[in-house]
């Protein structure tokens, strides 16, 4: 429709009001379906990651100390 709001008819003012709600709770909707699948794409990015970092073993904190204690001896000499 190429008039403007104020010189509708009534009825054709309920009908623009009508497509233009409808056009908004569409726009929600969509909205709402891409945020939910860009949150689920990175959800499982994060679980990859977690599930990466589960399956590495520990550090063995005595060796560390002892590699810690040569760099130190071999820098202060």
């Amino acid at each position: 429709m190429s008039r403007d709001l104020v010189s509708m008819t009534p009825v054709d003012f309920l009908i623009w009001c009508d497509g233009y709600a409808a056009g908004i709770g569409h726009g929600l909707d969509r909205g709402r379906e891409l945020a939910d699948a860009e949150a689920a794409a990175r959800h499982r990015r994060a679980f990859t990651v977690v599930q990466a970092m589960a399956r590495i073993p520990e550090r063995d904190a005595e060796a560390d100390r002892a590699a810690a204690a040569r760099r130190e001896a071999r820098w202060s000499a």
